[in-house]
């Protein structure tokens, strides 16, 4: 038996940061006018898929390079992610100038005081977009997008999609808000999120050292792909879950390879920018 918890439902925290955020933007951000998507192997088979867990892991020697080019260049790591995985999409959509990717977003960062424990999903989700030539050098995207994401902070975005929700809370019942949900929640076809610094203090299982860490985000059948990043020991982690047969897991790890190739190339532009300087 479980002593000494309630659940406690609270929102007041969300309600006076809404009434203190600006009135959104118009035009709906949650849908882009041209989304990434990722081609269907015409081999595929929705007989042979199953659900598969894969990723890639970047050395330390790689993810500390890519934290001092981040350093150098003002950027930052989820800014570089980003655009690598944005540009790394758009290889497969010719004609696609456009980098809409959004980016998930705790919103448990902006509770005041916040040292409880909560056990709940309280993720927003910031929505940028940057036009990027497919042939722009990465470290021009990087910094169009770290330009992007600055602006969308400074005005809270993230809380533009659950302004809405929040206004028919506090008059609907659970079902009807279960029904606008399902019908207006969308799933991109392209998905990223990105985890953090993964503490290997804290990430114990019955007082034994975890020695690897993998995160990924939720299982989507292929062509829908999402890339989870997160930091774990000094090494960056590239993961990603997918319901689908060997031959489209295999091309996900053909993506993250080529995201990775990307990383490497706005490292080394960095180190040619500082060299020049």
């Amino acid at each position: 038996a479980i002593t000494g918890v309630k659940n406690v439902v609270e929102l007041s925290w969300l309600k006076e940061l809404l009434a203190s955020h600006p009135a959104p933007q118009a035009g709906n951000v949650d849908h882009p006018a041209q989304p990434l998507q990722l081609p269907k192997l015409a081999a595929a088979s929705t007989e042979q898929r199953r659900p598969q867990v894969s990723g890639l892991r970047l050395s330390q020697q790689l993810t500390r390079d890519l934290l001092t080019a981040t350093h150098e260049q003002d950027v930052t790591v989820n800014d570089v992610l980003l655009a690598t995985f944005g540009k790394t999409v758009q290889a497969y959509n010719q004609g696609n100038p456009t980098l809409a990717i959004a980016c998930p977003t705790d919103m448990r960062q902006a509770i005041k005081h916040n040292h409880d424990l909560r056990i709940a999903n309280h993720t927003a989700r910031y929505n940028p977009v940057v036009t990027s030539a497919s042939d722009e050098p990465i470290g021009t995207a990087v910094q169009k997008m770290h330009t992007e994401m600055t602006q969308l902070k400074q005005r809270d975005q993230f809380l533009d999609s659950v302004r809405s929700l929040m206004a028919q809370y506090q008059t609907l019942g659970i079902h009807e808000l279960q029904q606008i949900v399902e019908a207006n929640y969308h799933v991109r076809e392209i998905g990223y999120t990105n985890f953090g610094v993964i503490d290997d203090q804290r990430l114990v299982f019955d007082q034994l050292p975890v020695t690897q860490c993998l995160l990924t985000g939720s299982f989507r059948t292929a062509p829908m792909f999402q890339v989870a990043c997160s930091t774990f020991k000094g090494e960056l982690s590239l993961g990603f879950n997918m319901i689908g047969t060997d031959e489209e897991v295999q091309f996900g790890r053909v993506v993250t390879t080529a995201m990775v190739a990307q990383i490497k190339a706005f490292v080394a532009q960095s180190t040619t920018d500082a060299v020049v300087l």
